[in-house]
């Protein structure tokens, strides 16, 4: 496989996310991450499976995300083997109008017969 088709394919799987992310549909946006995933999210707490990310995700849509947008750019992609890669990304999430919160990840992401998933998240928030 090559670099460019990595590129495009996590390129979609981030398009998924945020269009999961976008329409609240949080069971969707935990299809993206495998059932063993671990998260680290923008308050430095482990959320340890899939199960504890979609709990942790539903709690931040009770609170600060609801009604938000996310926007995840790739800063850099980078393909360890045919089934793993590592992607640094941007991430922006903001309400309508409103100025958002910045972060990066680090990702590491697992080809699987379902396409790319994480298979870890780390997220650091920007000042």
């Amino acid at each position: 496989m090559s670099e460019l088709n990595i590129e495009s394919d996590v390129r979609a799987l981030f398009d998924r996310v945020e269009d999961a992310w976008g329409t609240a549909d949080l069971k969707r946006y935990g299809s993206y991450f495998l059932d063993d995933a671990g998260y680290v999210n923008r308050s430095g707490q482990l959320l340890d499976g899939r199960a504890a990310i979609e709990g942790g995700t539903a709690v931040g849509f009770a609170r600060a995300f609801a009604g938000t947008t996310m926007r995840i750019t790739p800063l850099r992609v980078r393909r360890l083997c045919d089934t793993h890669a590592l992607a640094h990304v941007s991430v922006k999430t903001a309400a309508a109008g409103g100025d958002g919160v910045e972060a990066i990840a680090t990702t590491l992401l697992q080809r699987t017969d379902d396409g790319w998933c994480f298979a870890a998240v780390h997220m650091s928030q920007l000042p």
